[in-house]
């Protein structure tokens, strides 16, 4: 964590009743879009520990009958895992991407996204306008790592507690409201960027707004099985195609035929050719 810590301390920040103050980076875009990808990928990292995986808090005691309790903990939740995430979590912004969209108004949107599929997502990367560029991941890094560390105690409480999901809101609304970018939590509200509902089955987050695993292995499915649908259907009109231009081709030649039929006994009862 003595990176993040670094980082944090380079860039002067300060936590006040659970909200970040102080500006990340001198990119008040970047800073919202990493706040979301932070908790985004906490959420999904802490959703793929089984219910099953806990954690002996070390304060075990002998019951009634002489036997030892051991008191678990759900592991997913515990102080070690949120350490060891928060250790590495930032790295994640390597795979998200940055690009600027116009809209019907005339407007421009900015929009930051991660384009890297998960282990749970199957199919084609999420190009649809990308915008790469190491520039844009490292500095989303930068605001990310500061993040973390700066709400590091703070954030790990929340969780514990299972109350990030206000905490998460509050947090990242600072970033977001000074960018302008708002809707970038709309996701967390099951909206889409315009603002519109998300159907249950079309999107990772769950009723609480967080990235979920299973959710997104579901919404995975469902794209891959609708470009199923998709090819098989466009198969099917090909080949419709195909046959329809035969039945045409046949058509035409049959009615050459018959007209070249037609021209020959014309040519056969002519008279005139008769005498020649």
């Amino acid at each position: 964590m003595w990176v993040s810590t670094v980082i944090a301390l380079s860039v002067g920040l300060a936590v006040a009743n659970g909200q970040v103050t102080d500006p990340v980076t001198s990119d008040v875009n970047i800073n919202c879009g990493a706040c979301k990808g932070l908790f985004d990928e906490l959420d999904y990292l802490i959703s793929k520990v089984p219910q099953y995986a806990k954690i002996d808090l070390g304060n075990s005691r002998m019951d009634s009958k002489g036997k030892m309790e051991q008191k678990l903990k759900s592991y997913a939740r515990s102080e070690v895992h949120l350490t060891e995430l928060l250790e590495d979590v930032c790295v994640e912004m390597r795979n998200y991407s940055g690009f600027t969209e116009e809209l019907a108004d005339g407007t421009n949107r900015t929009v930051y996204h991660r384009f890297q599929n998960r282990p749970e997502e199957k199919g084609a990367l999420k190009l649809q306008h990308f915008g790469w560029s190491v520039h844009t991941q490292d500095r989303l890094r930068l605001a990310c790592d500061a993040i973390s560390a700066t709400l590091d105690e703070e954030l790990m409480e929340a969780y514990m507690s299972e109350t990030e999901v206000a905490f998460k809101k509050k947090a990242c609304k600072y970033y977001c409201d000074k960018a302008k970018m708002g809707y970038m939590l709309n996701a967390w509200d099951n909206l889409d960027l315009d603002g519109n509902p998300l159907a249950a089955d079309d999107s990772e987050y769950d009723e609480n707004g967080r990235v979920d695993a299973k959710l997104l292995r579901i919404k995975n499915q469902k794209e891959l099985d609708e470009k199923k649908r998709e090819k098989k259907a466009e198969a099917k009109a090909e080949k419709k195609r195909k046959k329809d231009e035969r039945k045409k081709k046949k058509a035409e030649a049959k009615l050459q035929a018959e007209e070249a039929t037609r021209d020959a006994l014309a040519d056969e009862t002519d008279p005139v050719k008769e005498e020649l």
